[in-house]
C-alpha cells in the first residue's frame, strides 16, 4: 500500500507561505526571477508544463522540466544534487527513494493517472478491452517496464487479463507520450496509455476504457528533495498546486486531483 504524504511542520508550510508572499511581490517589483529545476514524469507534461505557467505568471519563479519515464529519473535523482523537485508517474517511485535514500524532504500528492486502452479508429473489429490485444497481427505498444510506470501498470494489466508482454507483438518505449506519437503515425495500432493523454484523440484514435475492477490507478506524488538548492521555493511550488489555481491548472492539463 502506497504511504500517506508526508505532513510538514506548521514551520515549513509558514515559510513556503512566505516565500509566496514574497515571490508575489518580487514579481511585481520586477526583481531577478529565480529557477527551479525538476524531474518529471513524461505522461505529466502537459498538466506540470500548465501548472508552472499559472506558477510563473504568480511567483516570477520558473520551474525548469526534465521529462523522462519515472524509472530513468530515479536514478538521476540519486545522483544529481541540483534539483529541487522529483514528480514521477507514481507515488511508488518516491516511496522508493524515500527507503533507498534520505534525499526526500516533503512530498504530497498531486493527482491520479488512470491507464486506458489507445487504439487507431481505422483497427476492425474494434477492441472491446485488454484480452483483444493478444489478436493475430495487431501491433501493440507497451511501455518498458523499467523505465517507465505505464510499463510496469501494463504488466500488471496484462496479468490481470491472463497475458504476457512477451505473447503480444508489441513495440516498447521508453515513454508513454512515445506511444502517442507512435499511434498517430500508425507504428502501432493500440496501447495501454494514461487518461491524461489520451482526452483529445482525435478522430484517427479510439480511446477503450479498462473495468474498473480490473484497472490499476496511479497516484502521482511529488517530492521536494532534501538537497535542493532552493528548498523553500520548492516547497512553495507543492502549496500552489494544491491549491484551487493549482489544481485547476493540473485539470486542464489533464490530470485529474480526486481520487477515481
Amino acid at each position: 500500500m502506497k504511504s500517506a504524504p508526508l505532513r510538514r511542520p506548521f514551520a515549513s508550510r509558514a515559510a513556503a507561505a512566505l516565500i509566496l508572499a514574497a515571490a508575489f511581490a518580487a514579481r511585481a517589483g520586477g526583481g531577478e526571477p529565480a529557477v527551479l529545476r525538476a524531474y518529471a514524469g513524461a505522461g505529466l507534461k502537459p498538466a506540470l508544463d500548465r501548472l508552472a505557467a499559472a506558477f510563473e505568471a504568480r511567483t516570477g519563479t520558473r520551474i525548469e522540466f526534465d521529462y523522462s519515464g519515472s524509472g530513468v529519473l530515479l536514478a538521476r535523482a540519486k545522483l544529481d544534487r541540483s534539483a529541487d523537485l522529483f514528480i514521477p508517474g507514481d507515488a511508488d517511485y518516491v516511496d522508493q527513494l524515500r527507503r533507498e535514500t534520505d534525499l526526500v524532504a516533503s512530498h504530497r500528492t498531486l493527482g491520479y493517472f488512470t491507464p486506458v486502452i489507445l487504439a487507431r479508429a481505422a483497427v476492425t473489429p474494434p477492441l472491446r478491452g485488454l484480452a483483444d490485444l493478444a489478436r493475430p497481427g495487431l501491433k501493440v505498444g507497451l511501455g518498458n517496464a523499467k523505465s517507465c510506470q505505464v510499463g510496469r501498470t501494463s504488466d500488471d494489466l496484462l496479468a490481470a487479463a491472463g497475458l504476457k508482454r512477451a505473447a503480444l507483438d508489441a513495440k516498447e518505449s521508453l515513454t508513454v507520450n512515445e506511444l502517442v506519437v507512435w499511434l498517430k503515425t500508425g507504428d502501432i495500432d493500440a496501447a495501454i496509455v494514461w487518461d491524461a493523454l489520451a482526452r483529445e484523440p482525435g478522430p484517427e484514435l479510439v480511446v477503450v476504457p479498462i473495468p474498473r475492477e480490473v484497472n490499476r490507478v496511479s497516484r502521482v506524488e511529488a517530492a521536494v528533495l532534501t538537497h535542493a538548492p532552493r528548498p523553500e521555493r520548492a516547497a512553495a511550488f507543492l502549496d500552489f498546486a494544491a491549491g484551487e489555481e493549482g489544481r485547476r491548472a493540473l485539470e486542464a492539463g489533464g490530470l485529474g486531483t480526486a481520487a477515481p
